[in-house]
């Protein structure tokens, strides 16, 4: 199987890797895509042999395609228009993991160029929404969700009639801080919030796991790929994150899906196409573990950013969802960088919502330009002190 890797030097990216060194005999990966790392990029094309690599970063470019200046078997692509063509050729199987906005036209060009996309970046979702599903119709495009929560949901429902659906419940480990005093988070400081007690993720997961952010996102992924409805759609804190999603059915049948946290688990399944891979994973025991199935409901005064995704989902609106994506983006970059308390991202995300709800989107370009508007209303609140 040929594979191209969007985000190959990402947590996503290295999982992905994991699963294919366990395997090599079953893919060959076509092509490679990073932002700016590129020894990484390089150290991972050299390993495995990659003839196509991308980089966005313009230094990044030069630097790679010197390294590469007397090797004619490489082809070298660099900027954003360099990731479209890498993500333009055509793969048995697509691995969208660049995060953020900045995923979206990638996912959108792979989608017209291979059939499987594993998709890893819910921001393309989130923001695509319907125009992205349309693309997939239109292409005959197989979206696989590779995110543990979405992937564990797909494989209890890919095979059932949608009618037959009650509810899906994805579950949420709480994040770092789901026994802090919330008068103490205010000062919670980066170091800390990218410290998640289950998963190994990347800085910006791993706040919005802490903000409780990322199960509102994801509530909003689903509502989009399962094609399920606002009251269809539900979260619970399940702290030692074993089971990843529950789905009630009408006839009173509840499934759940269930592993030991770690992503190549669900990574495995999405390259294998639902052929199972063999890996080196602890299985659940469920006479040993069986206490830790324990879940909890999602308390919104905590966890007011997660509220604030349950009232957008309500709006079936898709300028608030993107807005409550790039609000969250912008509000976790300035956290990170000491501009923004912890407490601020949802009092950021908040403030916007109200502005944007009646923009309209009729292609991939309104999405891009709704999404810079709402950022330079995020800078000005925080820069003038709204919050």
């Amino acid at each position: 199987m040929e594979i191209i890797i969007l985000g190959a030097t990402g947590s996503i990216g290295k999982s992905t890797l994991d699963v294919i060194r366990a395997h090599p005999e079953q893919f060959h990966i076509l092509g490679i895509a990073a932002h700016s790392n590129f020894k990484e990029l390089k150290k991972i094309a050299d390993e495995f042999n990659v003839p196509n690599i991308a980089i966005e970063d313009d230094n990044a470019y030069l630097k790679l395609r010197e390294s590469y200046e007397n090797d004619k078997s490489k082809h070298i692509y660099g900027g954003k228009n360099g990731i479209l063509e890498l993500a333009s050729i055509k793969a048995d199987l697509v691995v969208a993991a660049i995060a953020g906005i900045n995923g979206l036209m990638p996912t959108v060009q792979a989608l017209k160029s291979s059939k499987k996309i594993a998709l890893a970046n819910k921001e393309a979702l989130i923001c695509g929404g319907h125009l992205l599903k349309l693309i997939a119709l239109e292409y005959d495009a197989e979206i696989i969700p590779i995110d543990s929560e979405h992937n564990s949901a797909y494989q209890l429902i890919h095979h059932e009639n949608h009618a037959s659906i009650k509810k899906l419940t994805l579950t949420a480990s709480g994040g770092a801080f789901i026994d802090m005093a919330a008068s103490d988070m205010v000062n919670i400081t980066p170091e800390q919030a990218v410290k998640h007690p289950n998963w190994s993720m990347g800085a910006k997961v791993s706040v919005d796991s802490a903000t409780l952010v990322n199960k509102g996102l994801e509530l909003i992924e689903a509502y989009y790929l399962f094609n399920l409805k606002p009251n269809q759609l539900d979260a619970v804190i399940h702290r030692s994150s074993i089971v990843h999603s529950v789905v009630d059915f009408v006839d009173g049948t509840t499934l759940m899906n269930m592993y030991n946290p770690h992503m190549i688990v669900p990574i495995s399944h999405a390259l294998s196409l639902g052929e199972r891979l063999e890996l080196n994973h602890a299985h659940f025991d469920i006479l040993r573990d069986s206490h830790k199935l324990e879940f909890e409901a999602v308390d919104y005064i905590r966890f007011p950013g997660f509220k604030a995704a349950v009232d957008v989902i309500k709006t079936e609106n898709q300028s608030c969802m993107i807005a409550y994506n790039a609000a969250n983006e912008f509000a976790v970059d300035a956290f990170l960088k000491g501009k923004a308390k912890f407490t601020d991202i949802p009092k950021i995300i908040n403030e916007v919502l109200d502005g944007f709800n009646s923009a309209h989107i009729n292609d991939f370009d309104d999405i891009i330009e709704l999404d810079i508007k709402i950022k330079a209303k995020c800078k000005e609140i925080v820069t003038e002190g709204v919050i």
